[in-house]
C-alpha cells in the first residue's frame, strides 16, 4: 500500500502543490527500491 500511496501523493494535485508526472512518481519509487518500498514491487511497477 505504500508504494501505491506515494504514488498517488506524487502525481495528485493538492492545495499546496500541483501533481507531478507518472514518471517522476516512479522515478522516485524506484529510487527508493529496497529501503522505503519492497524491491520486486518497486521493479514490478517498470514492467
Amino acid at each position: 500500500m505504500g508504494l501505491v500511496d506515494t504514488y498517488d501523493a506524487i502525481t495528485s494535485n493538492r492545495v499546496y502543490d500541483k501533481g507531478r508526472a507518472s514518471m517522476q512518481a516512479l522515478d522516485v519509487i524506484h529510487k527508493h527500491r529496497g529501503t522505503q518500498f519492497d524491491k520486486e514491487l518497486a521493479e514490478a511497477s517498470f514492467r
